[in-house]
């Protein structure tokens, strides 16, 4: 499965700053259906914004300088966007840091307000935020089917599926078997950090995600073989 029309169609319009049409497209999608695709364009849409923005010589003053500014711009940004993980959030989206033990919840949060925030700022224009989202499809296609190869181990942003019932890290909720969600960190003992959702974040209702460590044998890779 390939990030779809409808799936493009609901982010740029949240993107665009078309709220009304975004909650009216987001919600046409089947959730059981569109889940994958359209978080992983939203990463994906994120990885892309952040690496334009600042690329791989960014500095963490830089960084840094840029979270503060954007939690000035109102009270919302302010309680939305965690400084240490928008930042955290930021560095690893250009090779330079970690998410682990990151408190999901905020994360996401964050990014989304990131993601907006860093799209607005770039000044793009009807034709330049097709061109940016094209990008962004670009890779959460790669992400999604990132290889036609059975064997290969599992890599960042990979999708996956639990195939038994595993636990939350953060409030012990059972995670059923069959759920979907990407990878967020590979783990030295060979695990891997897993980002679920029970609900998707949109721009008028925080999402429920949950965040599980995996390991071989718990999930399957969702790959076009």
């Amino acid at each position: 499965m390939l990030v779809t029309d409808r799936q493009l169609a609901a982010l740029r319009a949240q993107l665009a700053g078309e709220l009304d049409r975004h909650r009216d497209l987001f919600g046409r999608l089947d959730w059981s259906v569109d889940h994958e695709g359209y978080v992983m364009l939203q990463d994906a849409a994120f990885f892309e914004a952040a690496t334009r923005r600042f690329g791989p010589r960014a500095s963490i003053s830089d960084i840094t300088s840029y979270v503060a500014g954007i939690r000035a711009r109102s009270s919302r940004a302010a309680a939305d966007v965690d400084p240490e993980v928008a930042g955290q959030l930021i560095a690893a989206a250009i090779g330079r840091g970690s998410l682990r033990g990151v408190d999901l919840r905020v994360m996401i949060r964050a990014r989304l307000y990131l993601l907006v925030a860093l799209v607005m700022d770039a000044g793009y224009d009807d034709a330049g935020l097709d061109e940016f989202l094209g990008e962004a499809r670009k890779i959460a296609d790669e992400w999604l089917y990132s290889s036609d190869e059975p064997a290969a181990g599992p890599k960042l942003l990979d999708s996956v599926r639990t195939t038994v019932a595993v636990k939350s890290l953060f409030d012990g909720r059972t995670i059923p078997a069959g759920m979907q969600g990407a990878i967020v960190e590979l783990l030295p003992d060979g695990a891997c950090l897993v980002e679920l959702a029970f609900r998707p974040q949109t721009a008028s209702q925080d999402g429920d995600f949950a965040l599980a460590e995996l390991a071989e044998g718990q999930y399957e890779i969702l790959r076009l073989l």
